[in-house]
């Protein structure tokens, strides 16, 4: 069965190698999926504020992580990171959305790149869609691919998958680790 169409407005994805906050010299890199969120003022912001940040930061964004790790068995994302580009500071959004602990960690146990707050995918998806943003996050918060990670192979010397993007997407020529981080 062929996934669902994302919406029009869908921020592209990038993959990144990332390093852990308790990563070691021999520590494998953190395997992270990335879109680049566009910074919007808050909705009730003064009209003069507003047009200040957009002239100021008419191309500012926030980049949006989630980790690709089997050892959590489900992504996390850095919830923190649509809180600023909607304007809402991380104690804001915290208050708003009622996030309580154990429902948000902030390093998830040094596995993270950074402090954040880190949410499940489906707080995420909450999230996002009470602030209006969960269509341009769509290809990042998608639900079917919940169980997708990545991690080092140190044996076979790089990236092991258990999914692959759709020879219709990209072509299997320029499916590799090698051509993913070129």
């Amino acid at each position: 069965m062929k996934p669902a169409p994302l919406p029009f407005n869908a921020l592209p994805l990038s993959f990144e190698l990332l390093t852990s906050l308790s990563a070691s010299t021999f520590s494998s890199p953190l395997c992270c999926i990335t879109a680049q969120l566009p910074f919007r003022p808050y909705p009730d912001a003064p009209p003069l504020e507003r047009d200040s940040v957009h002239l100021a930061g008419e191309h500012a964004a926030v980049q949006v992580v989630r980790i690709l790790d089997p050892e959590h068995r489900e992504p996390f994302i850095s919830l923190s990171r649509i809180f600023l580009a909607c304007s809402l500071s991380p104690l804001e959004g915290l208050v708003r959305f009622k996030l309580r602990r154990p429902g948000y960690d902030s390093s998830l146990g040094g596995l993270a790149p950074w402090n954040d707050i880190w949410v499940p995918l489906p707080e995420a998806r909450r999230v996002a869609k009470e602030l209006n943003v969960d269509d341009e996050l769509a290809a990042l918060l998608e639900w079917e691919t919940r169980s997708a990670w990545s991690v080092e192979d140190k044996e076979e010397g790089g990236l092991v998958h258990n999914w692959k993007i759709q020879s219709d997407v990209i072509d299997p020529q320029r499916y590799s680790t090698e051509a993913m981080l070129s």
